[in-house]
């Protein structure tokens, strides 16, 4: 009898560890159909910041038309409380990077609705500024002032393009060459064999789009490029592609299309997004600094 436990022990424990090592986790087949998945699905833009910008400029466009009716005047009832509604919505711009990079307001709630705001404020700011002052320029610290706004608020969205061209989205982690890189590899294999009339210029295209030879012109002529390939190749392949399957054909060769145009583009958007940064960040200081002069000057001359 007592030899008969450690025979079981034995034997039962190699064939756990069998069926262990045979049967996956209930959720890898899951999670590899959702990776698998991500490689072929669009990128998702958010409405919010748009719809906005499209708001504002009907404002801008029936302000505009009512200018000479002077309805609005900087220093007195609905056009000062622009201005101050303006340099307020600046103000509270400084909450995204405060939020950002100091620990203790982690507890503030979540960074993508910091942004959100940041994005919205950043759009509403300028444009109250601006039907503050009727399209009208004054005197030199509130040109100085109103120009700056402006070119701190249109530079917003170059900063914003350029950004959801190197993260995953709005609020993804940073993509980097070699991450794009193997996901064009990734779906090389599936491109090919859903697309055998064209794979050799499909498999072209994505050793062109991923080449690394050039220096900054051959990045900036893929740069330029790649979208026109892409096109090409797009049209190529509806012209070819069987009846009976030319959907799964054609998403298949979009999400390869897509993956190459990011391989092609990325160093540059990243240089872009550096240049952007240098750039916007003195220019906020420098708003301020100018909205600060501005008001003192108003409220004491």
């Amino acid at each position: 009898m007592g030899s008969r436990a450690p025979v079981g022990r034995t034997v039962a424990g190699p064939v756990r560890s069998a069926a262990q090592s045979v049967t996956p986790p209930p959720d890898a087949a899951r999670q590899q159909a959702m990776a698998r998945a991500a490689l072929y699905a669009a990128p998702r833009t958010s409405p919010l910041v748009p719809l906005v910008a499209v708001g504002c400029g009907v404002a801008l466009l029936g302000a505009w038309q009512v200018r000479e009716e002077m309805y609005l005047v900087a220093g007195r009832d609905v056009g000062y409380a622009l201005g101050i509604l303006g340099l307020a919505m600046m103000v509270l711009l400084l909450g995204y990077p405060l939020r950002k990079r100091l620990p203790r307001t982690r507890p503030w709630g979540p960074l993508r609705t910091w942004f959100h705001g940041h994005m919205v404020l950043g759009v509403l700011g300028p444009v109250a500024v601006l039907l503050h002052c009727n399209f009208q320029l004054g005197s030199i610290n509130s040109t100085v002032a109103l120009l700056s706004t402006l070119l701190v608020g249109s530079s917003g969205f170059v900063g914003r393009f350029a950004y959801t061209r190197i993260h995953h989205g709005l609020f993804g982690r940073r993509q980097h060459f070699a991450e794009l890189r193997a996901q064009l590899d990734a779906l090389k294999g599936d491109v090919l064999s859903k697309a055998p009339a064209l794979a050799g210029e499909l498999e072209r295209f994505g050793g062109w789009a991923a080449a690394s030879e050039g220096g900054v012109l051959g990045a900036a002529a893929r740069f330029f490029r790649v979208g026109a390939r892409a096109r090409r190749l797009r049209r190529a392949a509806r012209r070819g592609a069987d009846r009976h399957s030319a959907a799964p054909q054609l998403t298949i060769i979009d999400a390869y299309l897509r993956a190459g145009r990011r391989v092609a583009q990325i160093g540059i958007y990243e240089r872009i997004f550096s240049l952007w940064h240098a750039f916007h960040l003195p220019l906020c200081f420098f708003l301020y600094g100018a909205a600060i002069v501005h008001v003192i000057a108003v409220h004491l001359y």
